[in-house]
C-alpha cells in the first residue's frame, strides 16, 4: 500500500503546486483514481478532509472561499448568492410578474382582515461584505435583489418595502455585522435591521446602535464549515451581542411593557430568527413560525394585527413566489 501511496501524493503535490490556481480540477481528477484503486471509499467527508489538508481551502460546491478567511455560501440550486451579486439570476418579465402578484395576493389577504403587511428582505451576506468575494467574481451595477427591490417599491404603495442594505454598507466596517463562516448576519446587523424595520414600518426611531452596550461571547465554528465538516479545523468564532437585549425574559411571546400594544406575526427564515429579541421587546404579543412549518391554521391561531414576512434576497424570487398565505407552505429548504 505504502508503494501506492507515497508515490500518489509525490504527485498529487507536484500537480497542486504546478496548479494552484485551479486546485478543484486537480483534486477531482486524483480523487477519481483513488477511488478507483480502492485506497479511499467515495465519502464527501473523507474527501473534502484530504482536499484541505493539500490546500487549506474548502473545496466544495458549496462553499466559497472568500478573503481574510471569509467564506461565502453559494451553490447555484439554493439561493444564488453569487449570481445574485454579478445580476447573472434577474427574473424574467414573466417570473416578477409572478413574484409581484405572489406578494399582492398575501398582502390582500391581511388587509381584508384588518391586518398591517410588512416585506422585509434580509441583504443577502455577499452584498455587504462584497471586500471579502474573490477577485473572480464581479459586481454588477445593479445586484439582482437589488433590481427587484427597486421596481417593486416603484409600483407598490400599499404597504412597506424594507430593504435595510444602505444602513449595513454604512456600518459595515465599524462593526462585524455578518459572520465570516457562517451564512447569516449576527445579532449586530440583525439589530441594524430591526431599526431600518422600526423607522420604515412604524415610524419608531430606537436607539442607534452607537449607543447601545455591544459585549462579546465565544460563538460557535460556522454553519459553512459544519456543513463541510471542517469545524475541528477551525476555531470558534467571537459572538457579538447587545447587552440590554439579553435575558431570558425575551424567551417570552408576551411583553407587558411593549412600545407598540399589538400583535405581531413573523413569518420568517433564518435571518428573521436573529431579530426575534428585538421583535419580542417591541410589540406585546410575537408569534414566530418558520416559513417551511406554516400551516393556515397557525394564522388563524395567532390573530395578529401585523405579519412580516421576511426573506433573505438571495430567496426574495423563488420563496414569495411559492408562498400563500392561505395554503399549507411546501417550502422544504432550510436557510
Amino acid at each position: 500500500m505504502a508503494g501506492m501511496v507515497l508515490p500518489f501524493l509525490f504527485f498529487l503535490t507536484k500537480e497542486c503546486v504546478r496548479h494552484k490556481d485551479d486546485l478543484s480540477s486537480v483534486f477531482a481528477q486524483y480523487e477519481n483514481i483513488l477511488v478507483k484503486r480502492g485506497i479511499i471509499k467515495k465519502s464527501p467527508s473523507v474527501v473534502t478532509k484530504i482536499k484541505f489538508s493539500f490546500s487549506s481551502k474548502i473545496l466544495s460546491k458549496a462553499v466559497t472561499n472568500g478573503k481574510n478567511g471569509w467564506l461565502f455560501y453559494t451553490p447555484t440550486t439554493d439561493g444564488w448568492l453569487l449570481g445574485d451579486y454579478e445580476g447573472k439570476n434577474y427574473p424574467s418579465e414573466e417570473e416578477y410578474n409572478k413574484l409581484k402578484d405572489s406578494i399582492l395576493n398575501n398582502y390582500k389577504f391581511a388587509k381584508e382582515r384588518g391586518i398591517k403587511f410588512i416585506l422585509f428582505i434580509a441583504p443577502n451576506k455577499g452584498n455587504i461584505y462584497r471586500e471579502y468575494l474573490p477577485d473572480s467574481v464581479k459586481q454588477a451595477s445593479v445586484m439582482t435583489t437589488e433590481y427587484i427591490v427597486n421596481r417593486l417599491k416603484s409600483e407598490i404603495s400599499d404597504f412597506p418595502i424594507v430593504f435595510p442594505q444602505e444602513e449595513l454598507l454604512g456600518l459595515r466596517t465599524k462593526y462585524e455585522l455578518y459572520y465570516p463562516r457562517d451564512t447569516h448576519w449576527n445579532l449586530l446587523g440583525a439589530y441594524i435591521g430591526y431599526k431600518k424595520l422600526m423607522k420604515d414600518g412604524f415610524g419608531v426611531d430606537v436607539k442607534p446602535i452607537e449607543s447601545l452596550k455591544i459585549c462579546e461571547k465565544q460563538g460557535r465554528k460556522g454553519d459553512l464549515v459544519d456543513m463541510v465538516e471542517l469545524s475541528e479545523y477551525f476555531p470558534d468564532m467571537k459572538e457579538c451581542y447587545i447587552e440590554e437585549y439579553e435575558g431570558s425574559g425575551y424567551n417570552k411571546n408576551s411583553n407587558n411593557d411593549s412600545i407598540i400594544d399589538k400583535s405581531l406575526l413573523v413569518i420568517h427564515d433564518s435571518y428573521g430568527e436573529i431579530m426575534k429579541n428585538y421583535l419580542r421587546n417591541t410589540f406585546s404579543t410575537v408569534n414566530y413560525i418558520h416559513r417551511d412549518k406554516y400551516e393556515t391554521k397557525d394564522f388563524e391561531k395567532s390573530k395578529p394585527s401585523i405579519i412580516i414576512f421576511e426573506t433573505v434576497g438571495r430567496y426574495l424570487n423563488n420563496r414569495c413566489i411559492n408562498f400563500d398565505f392561505r395554503k399549507n407552505s411546501t417550502d422544504s429548504l432550510h436557510f
